[in-house]
């Protein structure tokens, strides 16, 4: 993609490339995944169902077992932070339900399984939310 007359970025497997007339700049981007599930639960049964789900998985801290968990309850948001992953997470009011929003930022050599992942907190996030 060119940015300016001089400049052009380009994503190459996980790294962008950054060209000038005078240099190349190489920047490693963390793979990130994206789930959103529509649920009938209400917004507070969804947040209390997911903030169980981190706090308590005992498969999630078997992968990082030094992850920390903060969560918000006045706003239905939280995060989760560990050496091999970063999470967000956010609830917001749909009709007589609600949606989660959870992303999850991955360290560049996990992006070989970013699927493997992905599909383990999807199947995670459908048994507890139907």
């Amino acid at each position: 993609m060119k940015v300016a007359q001089d400049q052009e970025f380009q994503l190459v497997g996980g790294i962008i490339e950054w060209t000038t007339l005078s240099k190349t700049v190489m920047v490693l981007v963390m793979p990130t995944l994206k789930i959103n599930k529509s649920t009938n639960l209400s917004p507070q049964d969804c947040f209390s169902k997911i903030t169980d789900l981190f706090e308590n998985d005992k498969e999630l801290q078997k992968l990082d077992p030094d992850y920390k968990c903060e969560f918000n309850s006045s706003s239905l948001s939280g995060t989760a932070k560990g050496s091999q992953f970063k999470a967000s997470m956010n609830i917001k009011p749909v009709g007589p339900g609600s949606e989660l929003e959870l992303t999850v930022d991955l360290p560049f050599h996990l992006g070989l399984v970013k699927g493997l992942v992905q599909k383990t907190l999807e199947k995670k996030v459908d048994a507890l939310l139907g």
